[in-house]
C-alpha cells in the first residue's frame, strides 16, 4: 500500500512541475496543447483580460491564479456566485477546452459520477 502512494505523489509532484513550466512559457506568449505539442499560430488568448494555459491534463488555467478558466466561467455567468467544493462544472461535449457558456453545465459530485458512467455503458 505504501509504494502506491509513494507512486502517486510522486505523479502529482510530477504534474505540478509540468504545470509550472507550462504557465511560464506561456507567460512568455508561447503556448502548448496538453500533449505538448506547440500551437501553429504565436498567440495570446485572453478571456476577460486574464492570460490561461493549458495544463497537463488539458484544462485551461489562468497564469495569474491557476483557477480553472470552466470554474470561472461557471461562477461568472451560470450559477453567479462561488462554486460550492462538492460542484463539478461538466463539459456537455466533453471538449475540456470547450469553455462556452452553452457547453458548461454545474453538477454535483453524485450527478458527475453518474453521468460519466452512463456515457462510459452506453457507449
Amino acid at each position: 500500500m505504501g509504494i502506491f502512494r509513494a507512486l502517486k505523489r510522486l505523479e502529482q509532484r510530477n504534474m505540478h512541475r509540468e504545470n509550472e513550466h507550462r504557465k511560464e512559457l506561456a507567460k512568455k506568449g508561447k503556448f502548448y496543447t496538453a500533449n505538448g505539442t506547440k500551437y501553429t499560430k504565436k498567440y495570446s488568448k485572453i478571456l476577460s483580460e486574464k492570460n490561461y494555459y493549458v495544463d497537463c491534463n488539458g484544462y485551461k488555467r489562468f497564469i495569474d491564479s491557476d483557477q480553472f478558466v470552466h470554474r470561472w466561467v461557471a461562477e461568472k455567468y451560470i450559477v453567479k456566485r462561488k462554486l460550492l467544493n462538492f460542484e463539478v462544472v461538466h463539459h456537455i461535449n466533453e471538449n475540456k477546452l470547450d469553455n462556452r457558456i452553452e457547453n458548461l453545465q454545474v453538477l454535483n459530485e453524485c450527478q458527475h459520477d453518474k453521468l460519466h458512467h452512463r456515457i462510459k455503458f452506453f457507449t
